[in-house]
């Protein structure tokens, strides 16, 4: 009662103040997450000043509340997080308070269900106090705010869907499958003696090719799961595979040999077609896919390695649904309208030199795995500049084949040259222009996902510098010229020497959202003055092959495998200390190795990654200061 009766009296002296006098300010960041949306409530406070955090001692300061007002389209996560509070004895009240000063930040997690843009109106009551103990009243402060519609997880799903989709549309212009149109609508439609009856058999037909590449995805998914497909993805041994699985299906297409499933496998599923009803026209389909093999298998198994390094755990399965939709539908749509059969272009060589193309794009892909491997055991084999040479020569290739100057086995001659060629070749004579100049040291940001880093060459850079650090090591070189550490311990020791937080970088030499944030990200003059100035870059590859001294090696408590590398040491720092495995993520550390704000893991746009950098700037600066006093 006395407490209250003191606090009422010290309130009383500053009664009069004015609103726009108030010693703070209240302003909002709306960040946008892979799955939701993070609300930012920031506190600008006066020096000499201090709010009350979200809990307080019984009637000594007004706690800060914060009340997002009801919206159906608005769900809340979690609850409403805070800094940690400063605390300190209050002469006055004879007791410990909490307060908070300087630049303070509160968030809340939601997520925006609606579909689209909507707004939402938060109120926050609070109140400030002088160090002295004078106080201002409670003041309500409204944010009208405005949330953009919530990214979630499904968008990289639905982007191995798209691609799925486009596959199977592909795969319909290849010479095994393209014939197959016209010969199985007309057998429908000749069968069941109606337009009516052909097209039901020709929904089943459909529905069946779709289910059996779906359990081909669903397959993929059920035994390597999860883990497996991450291991995929950052395993040298695995990339190398990849490569000469996909070099093997490029030169199938290009003609050197077919690809077939074995004759008498296909003649027991065919003979299982001639049975009749729903059960024959699934065999059918299983037939098509069977005798199709030969083009589709490499569409196929690319896209299934595609989705399996690069998607989510049901990215397979996405995949195979994109893919066996984009197959059937024609056979669906030309039952329907059987009158569009005499539209179809004729077969012929044109479908040949679909093949070749895709075979020569299939070759240009596999040097993105051979480049994953290369990065993953540092053999500087397929360096930056190699790899842009080995894709310029496939691009002429590809421009000289189009143009009809050179020719494949199977290959027909051309009279003239169509239109779509003309525009494949264009497009590809730009691709070799916009190439060449990161030859000489051009960033290539349209492609930094896909080539090696910058970093990663023949041992120069722009200007001549030669590409080593202190210890003569190239792959140590931190990107964009920063100065970086590749040892937490090292890292966090020099933090604290020099007084900054530590920007804690989970990377991967064959991680290529990793190299899109530091060379769109980083590279951006604003992130690279906070990076270069504000704290301690430490990045930890968890894909290296590098073996740590014999007395450092040990058993992880986490699964209880022996921990002989630096990249298996970093991945089971990163699963114990922070429980994730994903790469990128970045986590900022104080000097007592606590997080100082919401760990993040791939970021798209420049202005979040600041405000993330900012929130943990401040954050930084509020302990710093509660550690002096």
């Amino acid at each position: 009662m006395i407490k209250n009766l003191l606090f009422s009296l010290l309130i009383a002296f500053s009664a009069g103040l004015n609103a726009q006098d108030l010693p703070y300010n209240w302003s909002h960041n709306v960040v946008q997450n892979d799955q939701s949306i993070t609300l930012e409530f920031v506190c600008e406070v006066d020096s000499g000043w201090h709010i009350y955090p979200t809990e307080t001692v019984e009637d000594v300061g007004v706690p800060t509340t914060v009340t997002i007002q009801p919206n159906v389209s608005i769900e809340i996560i979690g609850e409403l997080t805070e800094p940690k509070p400063h605390t300190k004895y209050d002469d006055v009240f004879e007791m410990d308070l909490s307060y908070h000063k300087g630049t303070v930040v509160f968030t809340q997690e939601i997520a925006n269900n609606s579909g689209s843009e909507t707004a939402v109106v938060v109120n926050i009551e609070s109140m400030a106090c002088q160090d002295d103990g004078v106080c201002t009243p409670p003041k309500t402060t409204s944010l009208h705010i405005s949330i953009p519609e919530t990214e979630t997880s499904s968008s990289g799903l639905l982007w191995v869907f798209w691609a799925g989709l486009g596959a199977g549309l592909l795969a319909l212009l290849t010479p095994c499958v393209f014939p197959m149109i016209p010969m199985t609508v007309t057998f429908f439609t000749k069968q069941s003696g109606s337009k009516g009856g052909g097209v039901k058999k020709a929904v089943i037909y459909g529905v069946s090719i779709v289910v059996i590449y779906v359990s081909l995805g669903l397959g993929v998914t059920l035994i390597f799961g999860g883990p497996a497909l991450y291991q995929m993805a950052s395993s040298g041994i695995f990339n190398a595979a990849f490569f000469i699985l996909l070099v093997f299906f490029a030169v199938s297409f290009m003609g050197a040999f077919e690809i077939t499933i074995p004759s008498a496998f296909v003649n027991k599923i065919d003979a299982k077609a001639d049975k009749g009803g729903w059960i024959g026209i699934f065999f059918m389909a299983f037939a098509l896919a069977l005798v199709s093999f030969s083009c589709t298998g490499p569409i196929v198994s690319t896209l299934l390695i595609q989705a399996s390094i690069n998607g989510d755990v049901i990215g397979p399965f996405m995949g195979m649904l994109g893919f066996g939709l984009g197959l059937a539908f024609p056979f669906t749509l030309f039952a329907v309208f059987p009158d569009l059969l005499n539209k179809l272009p004729k077969s012929g060589g044109w479908l040949n030199s679909v093949k070749v193309v895709l075979g020569l794009l299939e070759l240009a892909l596999a040097l993105k795995f051979l480049s994953n491997a290369d990065l993953v055991y540092q053999t500087h084999f397929l360096t930056r500049e190699v790899f842009i040479a080995l894709w310029i020569a496939i691009a002429v290739v590809m421009v000289l084949y189009l143009l009809g100057k050179i020719k494949f086995s199977h290959d027909s001659d051309i009279p003239f040259l169509s239109v779509p060629r003309s525009l494949f070749a264009m497009f590809f004579i730009g691709v070799i222009v916009y190439m060449i100049p990161g030859m000489f040291g051009a960033p290539l940001k349209l492609l930094s996902g896909v080539l090696p880093p910058p970093n990663y060459n023949e041992g120069w850079v722009m200007g001549g510098q030669v590409a080593v650090d202190v210890k003569g090591v190239r792959e140590q070189i931190c990107p964009n010229g920063l100065t970086c550490y590749h040892d937490y311990e090292e890292g966090l020791k020099v933090a604290k020497e020099q007084g900054k937080p530590v920007l804690l970088d989970f990377t991967g030499y064959s991680c290529p959202n990793c190299r899109v944030v530091e060379q769109v990200i980083w590279s951006d003059p604003k992130i690279d003055m906070l990076i270069r100035n504000e704290f301690i870059l430490v990045s930890l590859y968890v894909d290296s092959k590098e073996v740590l001294p014999e007395s450092e090696q040990y058993v992880s408590a986490n699964g209880g495998s022996k921990i002989d590398t630096y990249g298996e040491k970093w991945t089971d720092f990163e699963i114990t200390r922070f429980n994730q495995i994903s790469q990128p993520l970045y986590v900022l550390l104080d000097h007592e190795e606590k997080e100082l704000t919401k760990s993040v893991n791939y970021i798209k746009k420049v202005e979040e990654y600041k405000v993330f950098l900012e929130k943990g700037i401040a954050e930084f600066k509020n302990r710093t200061v509660e550690e002096v006093q």
